[in-house]
């Protein structure tokens, strides 16, 4: 192949990256199978964005050391490795007609999100037409997302209730890729509800006469995490939701008789949910429904 390869990006067609990873790009060359002769001399050429910052540069390695001489010119911010007397061979049996050359640099800091950074490069063999590679293309993303759990009514009436969430990573951005969400009982700690989900809603349920607070973190698709917010999003009461009746079997059947039948209901309220556990001396251990 006659191709470049650069640094790994969330979206192949934008190839989304922060700005504080080291972009590493590898120039791959080959005399095609069909070549008439071996390559005496193969000159590959790039222009660098002026988006990369020079003062990071550095070579990172090729497949013909022996042949090469390398140099970077800062003031036109072209780079060239010369492979002479390199004799590669037509590419019949891969890989005796193949090789590589590659370089590591930083982007300039401080770029905006959205920010495209290109590069390509010419391959010539001996006195050949240049041979032009693709163009690789990464955005810089360095803006966290933001997100908040969309606001509940101050009080509610009903054991579960469904929480909403939303978010963006702004329109320059790579997208979110997750979600946290946290609740606080009162003025308790926060404690993790859901972690990494991508869903935008979900259904919680409550603790009667008591206060819940939510917060949501987003994390995007190169990493950037929200910060905690210092206030929580929404929060609701929950109140009016009774505990519930246990109506034991008659005639003291519950405690001579291997099957009872046991049945509850709610005294009042709209909504909830029940939980029917058994004791073993005075200790609640497991959970019927």
């Amino acid at each position: 192949p006659n191709d470049k390869q650069g640094p790994a990006g969330y979206d192949s067609s934008k190839g989304f990256i922060r700005d504080d990873k080291l972009f590493t790009y590898t120039i791959h060359f080959e005399n095609v199978d069909s070549a008439t002769a071996s390559a005496l001399k193969v000159v590959v050429t790039d222009t660098l964005d002026n988006d990369l910052d020079l003062s990071t540069f550095s070579f990172d390695g090729t497949s013909h050391p022996s042949f090469l001489t390398a140099t970077l010119d800062t003031v036109n911010r072209v780079v060239t490795w010369t492979f002479d007397g390199i004799e590669l061979p037509p590419n019949v049996i891969p890989p005796e007609g193949e090789g590589w050359c590659r370089f590591v640099v930083h982007p300039r800091p401080g770029l905006s999100t959205g920010t495209q950074v290109k590069n390509r490069a010419d391959i010539i063999f001996d006195y050949n037409d240049p041979l032009v590679t693709n163009i690789v293309t990464n955005t810089i993303d360095n803006s966290p997302p933001t997100s908040n759990v969309v606001s509940l009514p101050d009080t509610t009436h009903t054991g579960q209730f469904l929480v909403c969430w939303t978010g963006t990573d702004g329109s320059s951005g790579s997208g979110i890729k997750s979600y946290d969400v946290y609740v606080q009982y009162d003025s308790g700690g926060y404690s993790p509800w859901l972690l990494g989900t991508t869903d935008t809603g979900a259904v919680f349920v409550g603790q009667n006469e008591r206060v819940h607070s939510f917060y949501s973190v987003a994390t995007d698709n190169v990493g950037l995490r929200e910060a905690v917010p210092l206030i929580p999003s929404t929060q609701t009461v929950v109140t009016g939701v009774a505990s519930p009746i246990l109506n034991l079997p008659a005639n003291g059947s519950y405690t001579n008789n291997v099957t009872p039948t046991f049945g509850w209901s709610r005294s009042a309220g709209t909504g909830g949910s029940y939980v029917l556990q058994v004791a073993r001396d005075s200790v609640f251990v497991d959970t019927l429904w």
